[in-house]
């Protein structure tokens, strides 16, 4: 009897690690493997076991919402087109797939609509808004529309505009600050006191950081004492993802999230 106890409370100790681990979010997809946000690429970030996936959305001209990282539709898919200045009906047929390998070729500029739809119901996704405020009412009615849960969305940007807006026209939805942080003699710039004081200012959920290596206990420990999550981006090796583990992060950004699922089971 006294084995079994032992052997249910370790399985205890390991469950509770594991949901104490932080979330493994696919950067544009699998983007290691396959050409970033496309269905394909968000498809196999599932195949992988990663907890979400994170993709780059902007309005068109005709008020679809598309997801690509560029404002253009050059680097991905060699036609150069200004996303915010074109209709749906033009990007649709660009081939966004074949830049990466003839495997690829067909894979077309997808819609959120289309996104949300093969979201698992135990999966997420991190919806980085790469324009301005204007997006989040046709972005709630594409939501509605899909069926998601709230718990399955976290909206995300570097423009605490869009933020403040996400979080008073949807609040049952987390909603993150992007923040790239760098080093000016010796110190984060800007410094966690200011990253706070913006996030109370804007109703944030919390901050999404770059993992910089002067990132520390203190940094991570201010975030949690305010009640924000702490996220960050982009980790594709195992000892940055040790060092952000310890120190607490919710969820790491990943463009390979079977490497990082990997070391989560196993750690």
């Amino acid at each position: 009897m006294k084995k079994i106890v032992l052997t249910f409370l370790t399985a205890l100790g390991v469950q509770s690690m594991l949901t104490a681990s932080p979330e493994i979010i696919a950067h544009r997809g699998a983007s290691h493997f396959a050409p970033e946000n496309t269905l394909a690429s968000f498809k196999l970030a599932w195949e992988k076991k990663a907890d979400g996936i994170e993709g780059d959305f902007y309005l068109t001209k005709d008020g679809e919402i598309v997801c690509m990282h560029d404002p253009t539709t050059k680097r991905t898919t060699e036609v150069d087109l200004l996303i915010r200045e074109s209709t749906y009906e033009q990007l649709k047929k660009l081939d966004a797939g074949k830049w990466r390998g003839e495997e690829w070729k067909g894979e077309k500029i997808p819609t959120i609509g289309e996104i949300l739809r093969i979201i698992p119901a135990d999966k997420k996704i991190y919806l980085e808004v790469k324009c301005g405020p204007e997006i989040i009412i046709p972005l709630k009615k594409e939501i509605a529309k899909a069926g998601a849960k709230p718990k399955q969305v976290t909206i995300i940007s570097f423009n605490s505009k869009v933020i403040a807006e996400s979080k008073k026209q949807m609040p049952e939805c987390e909603a993150l600050w992007l923040v790239g942080v760098n080093e000016k003699e010796g110190k984060l710039v800007p410094a966690i006191d200011e990253i706070v004081d913006t996030l109370k200012k804007i109703n944030a959920d919390g901050l999404d950081v770059n993992a910089h290596p002067l990132i520390d206990k203190t940094f991570a420990d201010t975030l949690k004492s305010n009640d924000f999550s702490f996220c960050i981006w982009t980790v594709n090796d195992l000892k940055t993802a040790a060092k952000f583990k310890k120190l607490g992060v919710d969820a790491i950004t990943t463009d390979n999230p079977e490497l990082l699922n990997n070391y989560k089971q196993n750690n």
